[in-house]
């Protein structure tokens, strides 16, 4: 199960669609310019794919920029969603180290509340994920 901001996907795939294409358009549409910005449009779309949080059977893995970095289930105590901005998620482990998640916090171009909605409500479903692999009962 992968969770990541619809929003900053669409985003990031329209980036990664116009990018490209700007390159074609600005080298005048010649053969290397083609190939420039195809291959752009291939590291775009990888990119944005890869970024997020994805649930397995052993724990949860971050996916950031470059790399990923897998935890237990045992080694992760909560996510948190910072109030100041750019509203950062963090993967919070039992030990205290905090990951700084990518993907899931809100765009910046929808208005604040909608993507706070939508960012708490991906916190509380990777917090609930987290409290039925540790075998905590959820709060009522």
């Amino acid at each position: 199960m992968v969770f990541r901001s619809k929003t900053n996907a669409l985003v990031a795939a329209l980036l990664a669609m116009v990018v490209p294409t700007m390159v074609i358009l600005g080298f005048g549409g010649t053969p290397s310019a083609w190939v420039i910005g195809l291959a752009l449009l291939a590291l775009a779309v990888i990119y944005v794919r890869r970024i997020g949080v994805e649930a397995t059977p052993t724990g949860i893995r971050v996916y950031r920029e470059l790399g990923s970095t897998l935890v237990p289930w045992a080694e992760i105590e909560r996510f948190e969603l910072d109030d100041v901005r750019p509203w950062p998620v963090w993967l919070v482990t039992t030990t205290g180290l905090r990951l700084k998640t990518w993907g899931l916090q809100p765009s910046p171009f929808v208005k604040h509340r909608v993507g706070m909605v939508a960012t708490r409500s991906l916190v509380d479903s990777l917090n609930d994920l987290v409290q039925r692999h540790r075998g905590v009962p959820k709060p009522q």
